[in-house]
């Protein structure tokens, strides 16, 4: 689950220009059942927006210090992976790791981006049953 590529998932800050992802503000609304939005206020540090049940209100407290390359990151509290929450410049999450990532990068690991395609990003589709 970890180690190979980040992969995508459908939790965004709302108010944010989220056609650079190529989807469109008709298709978030039509969906929205589908997506996690958070408040438009969240950035690095509101983890006091995250919720219950899509990682990021289980994973906490969570704590910020220098990593062994001199970088400042935020970590959880489940074996101190890297966790970031979205913001205004960043407002899609992505979760596990990329193997570039090295140590931070595990099950737990959850990332911001800003929608747009990358090598190291992948998908799963997951289809829930009532």
């Amino acid at each position: 689950m970890n180690g190979g590529c980040y992969e995508s998932v459908a939790g965004y800050r709302k108010g944010q220009n989220t056609n650079l992802s190529g989807i469109s503000d008709s298709v978030l609304s039509t969906y929205a059942n589908y997506f996690d939005a958070y408040y438009e206020g969240s950035d690095t540090y509101a983890y006091v927006n995250r919720k219950l049940g899509d990682a990021t209100g289980e994973m906490g407290p969570f704590y910020a210090y220098y990593d062994k390359d001199g970088v400042s990151r935020v970590h959880n509290n489940w074996y101190s992976d890297d966790s970031a929450f979205v913001d205004s410049n960043n407002f899609w999450f992505l979760r596990s790791g990329s193997f570039s990532a090295g140590t931070i990068s595990g099950q737990f690991s959850f990332i911001r981006v800003n929608g747009v395609a990358g090598r190291n990003i992948g998908f799963r589709l997951i289809l829930a049953v009532k």
